[in-house]
C-alpha cells in the first residue's frame, strides 16, 4: 500500500490488532516472520464479544507511508505506552507497527501528546546582523527571554561560536536539543553564500 491511515485505541491497539489476541501473540513471538505473505486475519475479541478482521502487522509495515492520527486526552496513556513505554507489544500492539521500507508518521493533538517526554529546544537564529536565541517548550512556547547579540565582524566560525557559547552560558533554563537557522547556502561543509 502507498498510504495507510491508522488510529489508536485507548488500550494501545491499532487496526484490530488487540492486546493478547492470537495474531498479536504470533507476531510478538515471531518478530522475524517478515516472510509471511498473509495480508489479513480474522480474530474474535472476547471483551467486545465480536469477530473482527484486520490487516496483519506485515501487511501494514510494508506500506510506504504509515500515518497514525490520534486525538484527545483519553488516548494520552496509549500514546505514551506505544512511543515511550516499555517494549511490550502483547499489551501495546501498536508497537508492532513501524514501516519496514518507508516511514511512520504520528500526528497528535496536544491532549494526546500530553504525557510524552516534553523536550525543550534551544532555538538559535544566526543572522547577518545579529544572533538570536531562546529556549522553547515542546509546544513552541518560550521558556526564556529572547536574547540578541550583534553578529561579530568578521563573522568567522570561531568568533560566532565564542559569541554563541557566551549567550548559552548565560541561559538559566536547560535544553534537550538545539535547532539552528543560518541564512546561507552550505554545501559539503563549506559556506557558499551568506550575508
Amino acid at each position: 500500500f502507498d498510504l495507510i491511515y491508522l488510529g489508536l485505541g485507548d488500550n494501545s491497539h491499532t487496526a484490530s490488532l488487540m492486546p493478547f489476541s492470537e495474531v498479536v501473540k504470533y507476531y510478538t513471538e515471531n518478530p522475524l516472520s517478515k516472510t509471511s505473505h498473509q495480508l489479513a486475519v480474522a480474530l474474535f475479541v472476547p471483551e467486545t464479544n465480536m469477530h473482527r478482521i484486520t490487516l496483519t502487522p506485515n501487511a501494514i509495515n510494508n506500506g510506504r507511508t504509515i500515518i497514525f492520527m490520534v486525538s484527545g486526552v483519553k488516548k494520552a496513556e496509549a500514546v505514551w505506552n506505544v512511543l515511550e513505554g516499555p517494549t511490550d507489544p502483547m499489551n501495546f500492539p501498536a508497537q508492532l507497527i513501524h514501516a519496514t521500507h518507508g516511514k511512520t508518521i504520528w500526528y497528535l493533538d496536544p491532549l494526546a501528546a500530553k504525557k510524552l517526554n516534553n523536550k525543550t529546544t534551544l532555538a538559535i537564529d544566526i543572522g547577518g546582523t545579529s544572533i538570536k536565541m531562546m529556549v522553547l517548550d515542546s509546544t513552541g512556547k518560550p521558556l526564556t527571554e529572547y536574547t540578541r547579540e550583534l553578529t561579530p565582524h568578521p563573522a568567522t566560525p570561531d568568533a560566532v561560536g565564542r559569541l554563541m557559547g557566551g549567550m548559552i552560558h548565560r541561559l538559566t533554563v536547560p535544553f534537550d536539543r538545539v535547532s539552528v537557522g543560518f541564512p546561507g547556502v552550505v554545501q559539503h561543509g563549506m559556506v557558499k553564500t551568506a550575508p
